[in-house]
């Protein structure tokens, strides 16, 4: 439930505690039915969306911010875990 809100914390809080878990040698027989469904997850939140990148001004420069990089990069993570756990 939690991979699949809207707020960006939540779903980076829901990957951390899926990392954890998977990282937890007696845990990881949890999520071995539902990996599918965590994979589908995960792949969404690693594709770059635009409505997350702003433009900063920085006087005469112009930086472009995006702001779901640190999930996609958790998301990566959590794959990794996922990959090595099962």
């Amino acid at each position: 439930r939690c991979l699949g809100d809207e707020e960006l914390q939540v779903r980076k809080a829901a990957l951390h505690s899926l990392n954890v878990a998977c990282l937890s040698p007696t845990c990881t027989e949890i999520f071995r039915g539902d990996a599918e469904v965590v994979f589908e997850r995960i792949k969404e939140d690693s594709k770059q969306r635009p409505e997350l990148i702003r433009e900063v001004d920085l006087g005469p420069f112009k930086h472009k911010v995006d702001d779901g990089l640190p999930l996609r990069k958790f998301a990566y993570t959590v794959c990794t875990s996922l990959l090595s756990a099962y």
